[in-house]
Formats: structure tokens, sequence, C-alpha cells
């Protein structure tokens, strides 16, 4: 929530691809924070966008599959007091999951643990 989501319909434009979230980060961008008073009026901006096509949300079987195996992995590197550490979040892995899945150019994505 950096103030750039003006960005997204240009880029859409220029692009002239799919922007796709999956259905994890829609529940993360919107379906929490339109139900709490702190964040509303962030997940308010975004609705806009999913609503015109510039974002469309995925729900994908396979996509969701693959990302399920593909945390229980990652979520499994590291221990600390005999517990296993949670690295990523199903948001983050979905959409690495859905960039696989259509054999994207690009994914963005916020979290630190995704960069390379």
């Amino acid at each position: 929530m950096n103030n750039l989501l003006w960005l997204l319909e240009p880029l859409h434009r220029e692009y002239r691809g799919t922007f796709y979230i999956p259905m994890a980060v829609k529940r993360e961008l919107i379906d929490k924070p339109l139900q709490t008073k702190r964040f509303k009026f962030e997940a308010l901006q975004i609705i806009p966008y999913i609503s015109n096509g510039t974002l469309q949300v995925i729900e994908n079987d396979t996509i969701l599959s693959k990302a399920h195996q593909l945390i229980d992995l990652a979520n499994r590197i590291y221990k600390a007091k005999g517990n296993y550490i949670q690295i990523i979040q199903i948001g983050e892995m979905e959409a690495l999951a859905a960039a696989m899945y259509f054999e994207a150019n690009a994914v963005v994505i916020d979290e630190r643990i995704t960069r390379c």
C-alpha cells in the first residue's frame, strides 16, 4: 500500500498481458481487511482494479495444489527449538505457483523472502 496502485492501469495497457492475483492474495488484500477498520480503506482502493479487469483473481486447483506442495517443502527447511519456522505464507506461494503454471515472465511480490 505504497500509493502506486495508479500504475496498474497504464502497465496493463502497455504490457497487454494479464495481471493475476491468487485467491489467497485476494483474501489477504481485500477480504480480511474489509472486516477491519484499520485496513478497510486500502482494501476498497484495490476493488476497482478487479472490477474493471486490470487485476484478475484466479482460483485454480492445479495452482493451489502446487502451492501447498511448495509451501510444505519451504516451511520445513528451518527448525528452532524443535519447531519448523514458517518462512513463507500461502499468498506468496500461490503467486509463485501461478507464475509457474502460466509460465509468467515476471512476478511481483512484496515479501523479502521471495526476492532474488
